[in-house]
């Protein structure tokens, strides 16, 4: 249900919706944040909920989340 309504939420925003996830059932995409999937400066919003605390290397999810923001991005 929580994934729904972020879904919902971030679509009535304006955004294209896709989940990313270790190892979730309900995920689209199932990434490893040390090493994400996805083009340089191409994303315009990331939402990172309950994510850095599981991460074994934070540092190295935090310069992935910000390779693939765009300039004007927001997390």
């Amino acid at each position: 249900a929580k994934d729904k309504s972020n879904k919902s939420y971030l679509e009535s925003a304006g955004f294209h919706y896709i989940s990313l996830d270790y190892d979730s059932p309900e995920a689209m995409i199932l990434v490893d944040a040390h090493s994400l999937p996805i083009k340089d400066l191409s994303i315009d919003c990331l939402v990172n909920l309950a994510v850095m605390e599981h991460i074994e290397f934070p540092y190295i999810a935090g310069r992935e989340f910000y390779r693939i923001l765009k300039y004007n991005g927001r997390m």
